[in-house]
Parts: structure tokens; C-alpha cells; sequence
């Protein structure tokens, strides 16, 4: 699976933000993260819109999470950037799909499906928390 590039910021920013442990700036992550600010505020917007972050207005202000991170599930963050996790372009109707037969296209479609939704399952039920306090297997 790949994501965007802005799913990949998008979960550096809130990575930062957990580690930082507080009120950080636009260009403060962006300096740690190698995001530009521009492009960091863009996707901190994203991830306020989510319900992940909001802005604290202020001398001392900038962005701060609004949950803890065992509250925040990864596919809320992959879909702050992405509107589909796993899009099954294979079965698009496209000129390039008529080399394979219905049957064998509904299998693939059928196939891909469940990975889909078992992709989805596991980011769902991932929090930030179990990344950053995983074991190694």
C-alpha cells in the first residue's frame, strides 16, 4: 500500500506533537520533521478538521493535540489525507482490464476487497500509542 506523501507529514506532525509533549509551531515541526511550514500548516489543518489537533492562539501559541495518544487510531490519520485507504482501481472501467475475463476480474475484485477491509481493520484498531511502544517481532 502507499500513501501520499501528505499521510506521510500528516503522521509526522502528530508524532511530533506526542513527542514534543505540548504547544508546538507550525515551523518548529516543520524544522524537526523536514516539512516545510507552508506545508506543515496545510496539513495541520487537515488533522484539526479530524478533530486531532487545534490551534492555541497566544505568545506561547501554536498547535497541541486534543486527544491522548492511545485515543488516536492511525486510520484517522491516514484519512485526514486520503479518501480511499486501499481504492481497488483494478476493477475501473478502463481499456487496459479487457485482457482479463469477468469471472477472474470479479475474483480479483472479491480478493482485493478483503484485503482492503483487512487493511483497514488493523489501522483502525492501531493507535499512535502502539506505534511508538511497539515491540519488535
Amino acid at each position: 500500500m502507499q500513501t501520499k506523501a501528505t499521510t506521510d507529514y500528516a503522521l509526522r506532525c502528530i508524532l511530533y506533537l506526542v513527542i514534543c509533549g505540548g504547544s508546538t509551531t507550525a515551523e518548529e515541526i516543520g524544522r524537526h520533521t523536514g516539512i516545510t511550514t507552508s506545508y506543515a500548516r496545510k496539513v495541520l489543518r487537515d488533522l484539526k478538521k479530524k478533530n486531532l489537533v487545534r490551534s492555541v492562539q497566544g505568545v506561547s501559541g501554536g498547535y497541541i493535540l486534543i486527544r491522548e495518544p492511545k485515543d488516536i487510531r492511525m486510520i484517522d490519520i491516514i484519512e485526514s489525507e486520503e479518501r480511499e485507504l486501499c481504492p481497488d482501481r483494478f476493477m475501473e472501467d478502463d481499456i487496459s482490464a479487457t485482457w482479463i475475463g469477468e469471472r477472474e476480474k470479479e475474483n480479483v475484485h472479491r480478493y482485493l476487497t478483503k484485503l482492503q477491509s483487512l487493511v483497514r481493520d488493523y489501522f483502525n484498531n492501531t493507535t499512535i500509542h502502539d506505534v511508538l511502544h511497539s515491540e519488535s517481532e
